[in-house]
């Protein structure tokens, strides 16, 4: 399945392209589809969460390290999940969104973050964070509301400085941070310390 890329498949895709966009006019319409994408994208990162169980339920289960969803390549799923952790996070930001619906995407955008995370695919993880990044620093550059915009650069402050933090967890046992007292006192977390 992963590698069914030729061109009978491409023209599957342009056919199917052109049915969908002669049949859904409307933008509301458009909306509901980008909606029903983001609760499927859930369910299937509740499946490949699933996976890192050892329930017998989920194929390809068994502990994985690498979740591979309903896909069967973790690079495939973790491609799939960005392009609808986007579609959340841009419906998280919209200015008419109500509170409930802030709540759903939010959630939304966590779940899906944490499955990218798991499908350990390097590619997504920097897109998604540098996405992330990107969003938020033109979100909190072009809003015209200041409270907004405050809102937009904090998020982003934090997100740096989380990625900061995380990147030197990462290379914890490296003698650069080992050897500096300050850098090896951060990144060692134990309920001991």
């Amino acid at each position: 399945f992963e590698r069914m890329g030729g061109w009978y498949n491409f023209f599957l895709y342009w056919l199917f392209f052109l049915i969908v966009t002669s049949t859904i006019k409307t933008r509301q319409e458009w909306m509901e589809i980008f909606k029903l994408s983001i609760v499927v994208s859930v369910l299937a990162c509740f499946y490949g969460l699933g996976q890192r169980t050892e329930i017998d339920f989920f194929l390809a289960g068994g502990g994985r390290a690498k979740i591979v969803g309903t896909v069967g390549n973790p690079a495939l799923f973790a491609g799939y999940i960005l392009f609808n952790f986007f579609l959340s996070f841009w419906f998280l930001l919209k200015e008419d969104a109500r509170l409930k619906s802030r709540f759903f995407y939010g959630a939304a955008c966590l779940i899906q973050a944490v499955a990218i995370f798991m499908t350990a695919v390097r590619v997504s993880i920097l897109a998604l964070l540098g996405g992330v990044i990107l969003t938020l620093l033109l979100y909190g550059i072009f809003r015209r509301e200041r409270n907004k915009k405050v809102f937009a650069l904090s998020l982003l402050i934090v997100v740096l400085l989380a990625g900061a933090f995380f990147t030197l967890w990462l290379v914890r046992d490296t003698s650069f941070i080992k050897d500096n007292s300050y850098l090896s006192r951060i990144t060692v977390i134990s309920l001991k310390t």
